[in-house]
């Protein structure tokens, strides 16, 4: 699938974080010019919320707008391979995300508590998702998502 398929979803479902204006706020400018961050930041909160709730908007609400359903379709996957796929998607933006924020960290100390701030959007709504009930079923095709 094509980096920008992913884009234009992640946009969709999520705005970047707005990270950059509290930064600008507390008088570190230098925060605005880190939009590839807050892609990756974006996109990666986007992509595991497409993960997540596969089952309620593909399974129970039949919408085809939905990561694993788009990847399993036009790939001819099955929906393990998709989801397998996704993580990997996923894990890559995230790792791109730790990567170049340290490369930035190294040139701009100043910048921690913004890059911290969108490590900790990223792990939030990820512990989130698996936490809350707003995607647990019995029926969940995720082991660590199902009801008992």
């Amino acid at each position: 699938m094509p980096t920008g398929t992913i884009r234009r979803m992640a946009h969709q479902h999520v705005q970047e974080p707005d990270h950059a204006t509290v930064e600008l706020l507390r008088g570190r400018a230098q925060a605005l010019h880190q939009g590839h961050l807050r892609r990756l930041c974006g996109e990666a909160s986007a992509l595991h919320n497409d993960l997540f709730s596969y089952e309620k908007e593909v399974i129970w609400n039949e919408c085809p707008n939905n990561l694993v359903h788009v990847v399993k379709a036009e790939r001819g996957l099955s929906f393990p391979d998709a989801a397998a796929w996704c993580i990997q998607a996923i894990n890559e933006r995230y790792d791109s995300f730790r990567a170049e924020s340290a490369r930035v960290l190294a040139q701009d100390p100043s910048l921690a508590p913004f890059m911290e701030g969108m490590r900790v959007w990223i792990e939030a709504s990820a512990d989130w998702e698996l936490a809350s009930g707003r995607y647990r079923s019995a029926t969940s095709p995720f082991v660590e998502l199902r009801t008992r």
